[in-house]
C-alpha cells in the first residue's frame, strides 16, 4: 500500500478505464482494497457489484454494515440522523479494514452487510476468502477525515469517488426511502434532513480521491472485450453489453442447440417502452451444426436505478425465476420455455427464454385489444385460475406474498400518494372530474382497499395482464400465451381481468362487454371445478380490485421513469383507461 497525497482535482474516469485501475496487483504479491465511494443515492452499492462482478465476482464489503443497530440509536436519541457519521462504528470498521489489508495466514475474514428490508446489520455475512486478491469497500465516509474515519484512507490502495447529477440524485433517494415505506413527504423530509447533511461531508472529503468516475441516469457498465472466469464459472452478463457467443454457448443447454455450438449472434431490443422493471433483448444465433433455435430472448434487471430499488424491495426477480422453475413447466398456461436462469448476489437477475415470436404475435398496449382477444385471454387464465384456487399448495410457495404482503403495504400506499397530486395538476384535462373525484376520495382509504382487495378466495394470479405481456397465435386460433411473471402473486382471479379489460382494452369495449366477459370466465371456472363463487361476489371484487390499480396509474405518471416515447405512450393508455374504467363499473360504491 503507497499512501498518496490528496489531489486537489482527481482524473475523472470511465467505466472501461476504471476497471483497469482496480484489477489485482500483477503480481500477486498483496491484495488490493479499492474503495467506492461518494454521496447518498449515486450507486454506489450497484457500481460496486458491477465492478465486483466485471473482475471475477471479488467480494463486496459496505460500511453500511457497520452501522449501529436501530435500539442503540434510539437509547442515544440519534436514529432521526440515522446514516451520519456518528451512527457508525467506525472504529470497528477500521479494524476489519487492518484484517482485510494484513490478514492472517489462510484466514477467511466475515464482514457484516446492512440488509434495508429489516434496516438492520447482519454480522458475519460476507466472507471474504485467502485468495480474494481484490476486495472492493462501499461506503460513504472512505475520505471523511475526522475521528476513527481518517485512517481509512491510508488502509485502501485506490478510492474512486462518484459523482452524479444532484437532482437525479435526489430523485432516486425519494424513490428509494418511498419503496422502503416511507410517504413521499416524508422521503422528501428525510433525504432534506439527513441524506443531504451527510452529502455534504462526503462532497467536501471528494479531492483525498484517486479517481472520479462520473455516471448519468443509468450507470454506466464496461462491456468486457473476453469473458472472464472464476476457477470453472464462467461470468454471468447482468446487463446485454456483457452477452458474449461463449457465454450463450455454455449458458443455452445441449438439447436446445441440438448438438450445435454458437458461434455468433446479434442483439436486438424488444422491450423498449413496456419494460419498466427489466431489460429484454432477442438474440439472434449463428450456430455451427445442430438445430438449435433461429434465436431467443435474454431478460434481465433494469438499469433505471429508482426503478430497480422498486424491483428489489418488492422481490418480483426472485418472484419470477421461482415461476419458471417451479410452477410454469406444469401449468395449463401457454408460456416461454425457460432454457437458463440465474440469480446474482446484488438481486439482479438473467433468465434465457424460448422465443414466441415465429408463432405468436405480441399484443400492442396502447392499440388496446379487440374483443375477440380478451375472450380469449380471458378464457385461457380462467385454466390457470382453476388449477389453482384454493389450493393447499399455495401456502408452500413461499416467495408468492399476497397483496397484503408487508412490502406492499409499505411501499404502494406511497406510490398512489406521490401520483395523486400529479393526476389533479396534470391529467384533469385527459380524463373526467368523476374519475379524479373517485381517485382523490379513495386517497385515505386507499391501505383499506388494498387489504379487502387481498382477500380470498384466492389463487395464483398473473396480475400483469397487460397487453405487451400476451402473445396471440399467428395462425387465427384463440392459443394465447403469457410472459413476465414479475408481479405474480396469491391473490382474487377477478383481479387479472380486471387488469386486462381496465387498461388494455379500449375503453368502449371495456365499458360495454366488461359483464358479459365477467361471466364467461365465471362459467369457465365453474366448468373447471370452482364452486361457491357467485357474480355478486365477483362484482364486488372486480371493483375493489379497480379501485386497488389505480396504483399502477399514479405510479407511471409519479413515480417512474417511462423511458422514452413509447413508454409515454403506454402511461397516457394505461392511466386514462383505468381511471375511467372504475368509473364504468360503478367502483365508487367501494371507496372506504
Amino acid at each position: 500500500m503507497t499512501t498518496r497525497p490528496p489531489a486537489d482535482d482527481p482524473p475523472v474516469v470511465g467505466p472501461a478505464e476504471l476497471l483497469d485501475r482496480i484489477a489485482p496487483f500483477p503480481d500477486g504479491r498483496s491484495r488490493r482494497l479499492v474503495g467506492i465511494t461518494g454521496p447518498p443515492g449515486v450507486g454506489k452499492s450497484t457500481i460496486a457489484e458491477e465492478r465486483a462482478a466485471r473482475l471475477g465476482e471479488v467480494p463486496v464489503v459496505p460500511m453500511d454494515g457497520f452501522h449501529l443497530a436501530q435500539s442503540v440509536l434510539e437509547a442515544a436519541g440519534t436514529a432521526d440522523r440515522k446514516g451520519a457519521p456518528h451512527t457508525f462504528d467506525a472504529a470497528g470498521f477500521v479494524a476489519m479494514l487492518r484484517r482485510l489489508r494484513s490478514p492472517a495466514a489462510d484466514e477467511t475474514v466475515f464482514a457484516p452487510r446492512f440488509d434495508r428490508r429489516m434496516e438492520e446489520p447482519v454480522a458475519g455475512a460476507i466472507a471474504v476468502e485467502p485468495t480474494d486478491g481484490v476486495v472492493i469497500v462501499e461506503g460513504n465516509y472512505l475520505l471523511l477525515d475526522e475521528g476513527p474515519w481518517a485512517e481509512v484512507r491510508d488502509l485502501l490502495d485506490v478510492v474512486v469517488h462518484v459523482d452524479l447529477d444532484r437532482e437525479e440524485r435526489l430523485r432516486r433517494l425519494v424513490a428509494r426511502h418511498v419503496a422502503h415505506g416511507r410517504s413521499p413527504s416524508e422521503a422528501a423530509a428525510w433525504v432534506e434532513r439527513s441524506d443531504e447533511a451527510n452529502a455534504r461531508l462526503v462532497e467536501a472529503a471528494r479531492s483525498r480521491a484517486d479517481l472520479v468516475l462520473a455516471v448519468g441516469p443509468g450507470i454506466a457498465s464496461a462491456t468486457p472485450t473476453a469473458t472472464r472466469r472464476r476457477g470453472d464459472l464462467m461470468a454471468v452478463p447482468l446487463t446485454p453489453d456483457e452477452i458474449t457467443t461463449e457465454w450463450l454457448d455454455e449458458a443455452l443447454p445441449a438439447a436446445v442447440l441440438g448438438g450445435g455450438t454458437v458461434t455468433d449472434f446479434a442483439l436486438s431490443n424488444i422491450g423498449e417502452g413496456t419494460g419498466i422493471f427489466g431489460e429484454i433483448v432477442r438474440a439472434t444465433l449463428t450456430v455451427d451444426g445442430g438445430s438449435a433455435p433461429a434465436s431467443v430472448v435474454v431478460k434481465m434487471a433494469c438499469t433505471e436505478p429508482a426503478n430497480l430499488e422498486v424491483a428489489k424491495a418488492l422481490g418480483i426477480y426472485e418472484r419470477e425465476l421461482a415461476m419458471f422453475e417451479h410452477v410454469l413447466d406444469d401449468a395449463p398456461l401457454r408460456s416461454p420455455a425457460c432454457h437458463y436462469s440465474h440469480r446474482a448476489d446484488d438481486g439482479r437477475f438473467v433468465l434465457v427464454l424460448e422465443d414466441l415470436s415465429a408463432e405468436y404475435e405480441v399484443g400492442d398496449q396502447v392499440v388496446g385489444a379487440t374483443l375477440a382477444q380478451a375472450e380469449a385471454v380471458v378464457d385461457a387464465i380462467a385454466e390457470l385460475h382453476a388449477s389453482w384456487w384454493e389450493h393447499p399448495d399455495l401456502a408452500q410457495l413461499d416467495w408468492l406474498p399476497a397483496g397484503d404482503a408487508p412490502a406492499y403495504r409499505a411501499a404502494v400506499p406511497g406510490i398512489y400518494e406521490a401520483g395523486l397530486p400529479v393526476l389533479e395538476a396534470d391529467w384533469a384535462d385527459r380524463v373526467s372530474a368523476e374519475a379524479v373525484d373517485i381517485a382523490r376520495r379513495l386517497a385515505p382509504g386507499f391501505e383499506q382497499i388494498l387489504l379487502r382487495n387481498a382477500g380470498g378466495p384466492h389463487t395464483l394470479i398473473h396480475t400483469d395482464t397487460r397487453l405487451d405481456n400476451i402473445f396471440f397465435a399467428r395462425d387465427g386460433s384463440n392459443d394465447v400465451a403469457f410472459i413476465d411473471f414479475q408481479l405474480a402473486l396469491r391473490g382474487r382471479g377477478v383481479a387479472d381481468l380486471v387488469y386486462l379489460l381496465g387498461n388494455s382494452v379500449p375503453t368502449e369495449i371495456a365499458r360495454e362487454h366488461w359483464e358479459r366477459l365477467l361471466r364467461g370466465w365465471l362459467d369457465r371456472i365453474a366448468d373447471l371445478g370452482v364452486e361457491g363463487y357467485g357474480f355478486d361476489d365477483a362484482v364486488k371484487h372486480y371493483r375493489q380490485s379497480a379501485l386497488y390499480y389505480l396504483s399502477g396509474a399514479m405510479s407511471l405518471i409519479g413515480t417512474f421513469d417511462s423511458g422514452n416515447e413509447r413508454g409515454a405512450a403506454m402511461t397516457e393508455a394505461y392511466t386514462t383507461r383505468s381511471l375511467q374504467h372504475v368509473v364504468d363499473v360503478g367502483a365508487g360504491v367501494e371507496v372506504p
